[in-house]
């Protein structure tokens, strides 16, 4: 084999062993994930539910050390339901920040209605992080809501029907 031939071995097999994680196997009709049809689990799509909070955490990590770079101070708040995870502050600079995160490095992600109602809908300061490649190499693009739209589609993709009980009048 030549040179170039073992260089290229290594880089598919490289590229193998991060995709492990990920990977369905013996991919199938009746096996393959889509988030549309899995009442069960409909962030299937986007891994197990380790690897979704493993991506979670190394995104958050890289937007604080991103935020940190240019001299932000900042405090977690994604226990709070106000539609963001984290509070940005440099001087008279506030930004709340939503953070989502991908193993991929196409940007692709799901918004609750907390997360459009009380933050991209309503708030200035609202920003959203995307970081793609989260595990490997983050990539980060912060997109404030105008720009939220202006480059994504945003559409609902589910809706909860709560029964209500007919009162006696």
């Amino acid at each position: 084999m030549t040179q170039s031939g073992v260089c290229s071995l290594t880089l598919l097999q490289n590229r193998l062993a991060e995709l492990r994680p990920v990977a369905v196997k013996n991919p199938s009709e009746d096996n393959s994930p889509d988030p549309e049809i899995d009442a069960v689990d409909p962030l299937k799509g986007f891994g197990t539910p380790e690897l979704r909070k493993k991506v979670e955490l190394a995104a958050e990590k890289a937007v604080i050390a991103h935020y940190q770079s240019k001299g932000f101070q900042h405090q977690r708040v994604t226990h709070l339901p106000c539609g963001h995870d984290f509070v940005f502050a440099k001087g008279k600079t506030t930004l709340h920040v939503e953070v989502k995160g991908t193993v991929g490095n196409a940007p692709r992600f799901f918004l609750t209605r907390n997360e459009y109602t009380k933050g991209m809908g309503s708030n200035p300061n609202w920003r959203l992080a995307m970081v793609t490649d989260a595990l490997a190499d983050p990539k980060i693009v912060i997109y404030d809501a105008k720009d939220l739209t202006k480059f994504f589609e945003l559409e609902p993709y589910v809706f909860v029907g709560k029964f209500i009980p007919k009162t006696e009048s």
